[in-house]
């Protein structure tokens, strides 16, 4: 038998806001545009967190590690993602 295999799951939680609400697509409507927030700005997470019990320190202590690991580069915006892109070494 093989042995089980755990995940932490927290980074991906802490990307979905699972309060927002989301509207049906429209033909009509805008092309979608790119967002970025930052992880403490999720509300959904922070209720997470503080349910384990974490003070306001330790909670942005935690999204700020999150952070910098699923955004290296601290990219805040969709143009910046671009020219990152475009002058990307490979």
């Amino acid at each position: 038998m093989n042995p089980p295999i755990y995940f932490n799951c927290e980074p991906v939680f802490a990307i979905f806001n699972t309060y927002e609400e989301i509207k049906p697509i429209k033909e009509e409507d805008t092309p979608f545009q790119e967002e970025f927030h930052p992880i403490w700005e999720n509300p959904a997470f922070i209720k997470y967190l503080r349910g384990k019990g974490l003070s306001d320190k330790q909670i942005m202590k935690e999204c700020r590690e999150i952070q910098r690991i699923i955004n290296p580069e601290g990219i805040t915006s969709e143009a910046q993602r671009k020219i990152e892109e475009d002058f990307s070494p490979i």
